[in-house]
């Protein structure tokens, strides 16, 4: 079979893509999303949509996708149910140097353009954000780049990464009283902690010996399960409206501050967010 035909839909598949870019509802459950998230599902992405939908529905038990976009936008549990879609329909696929010319073109074409355009100012502060940064390793790639570069074009440039993602799932299920097996990464693990003490149990994916050895110790150690059960019963608290709100207000003193002062360049510093 040629590769022509295995990148080809099926006309089956065809008429199901065009179906659903039909569906008036399933395009207000798009047009939502985006209003919401800023997620955009083009019209021959709409199927994949529909069948995201179709998980939750079947969830719910509702049987048509006017009533499930009534559950988004009129049922006292829209926001959650909301936030349920989103989990389902982003993906958490990632890898450090995920793609090379891309990161390339940030090194010789973005960078250079955003200095030029600072090249005047006494005190310059570079922000970088990694949209859908998913466990992270995208973001610290950013860093890890931008380390390489503060010897040379950014030395003396105040640089900072900012990530975040819209799938809490394993902060989710942390807060739930969940155990949670979670990948050994600096940002699960400033996420995934509550006064200095772990709510999960880490664990390096890339070794499927060493992460099946710690679900198997959450499922015989008792005791273990019961302490991060209760570690991950306080991040409701930790990540409440009110704590956020708390928190970014003294990012925002903190920044004007550290403007005021123009202090000289500083290591890249990786923060990360919970929407």
């Amino acid at each position: 079979m040629s590769n022509t035909n295995l990148l080809t839909p099926s006309p089956a598949a065809l008429a199901a893509q065009a179906a659903a870019a039909q569906n008036p509802h399933l395009r207000k459950i798009r047009d939502l999303i985006y209003k919401v998230a800023g997620i955009l599902q083009p019209d021959h992405k709409l199927q994949f949509l529909e069948d995201r939908c179709g998980r939750r529905m079947q969830q719910l038990k509702v049987t048509s996708l006017h009533a499930y976009y009534d559950c988004l936008t009129m049922s006292s549990v829209r926001d959650e149910e909301m936030k349920e879609l989103l989990n389902e329909i982003t993906i958490g696929e990632t890898c450090f140097f995920r793609n090379g010319p891309q990161l390339d073109a940030l090194r010789s074409v973005v960078l250079p353009a955003m200095l030029k355009n600072k090249s005047h100012l006494a005190y310059r502060h570079l922000r970088l954000w990694s949209a859908g940064c998913s466990t992270g390793e995208e973001a610290y790639t950013l860093a890890i780049l931008l380390l390489q570069e503060h010897e040379g074009a950014l030395k003396n440039v105040n640089v900072e990464v900012l990530a975040t993602d819209l799938n809490l799932r394993s902060l989710e299920a942390a807060q739930a009283g969940v155990p949670v097996v979670a990948n050994r990464l600096p940002v699960l693990e400033e996420v995934l902690c509550v006064d200095g003490e772990p709510c999960a149990l880490f664990a390096d994916v890339g070794d499927p010996a060493a992460f099946a050895a710690a679900v198997r110790r959450l499922i015989d150690d008792a005791p273990l399960a019961a302490t991060l059960t209760a570690r991950g019963a306080k991040l409701a608290a930790r990540y409440s409206l009110a704590a956020m709100v708390d928190a970014y207000g003294a990012a925002i003193e903190f920044d004007l501050k550290r403007r005021s002062n123009r202090g000289p360049g500083r290591v890249p510093a990786l923060r990360s967010s919970a929407p």
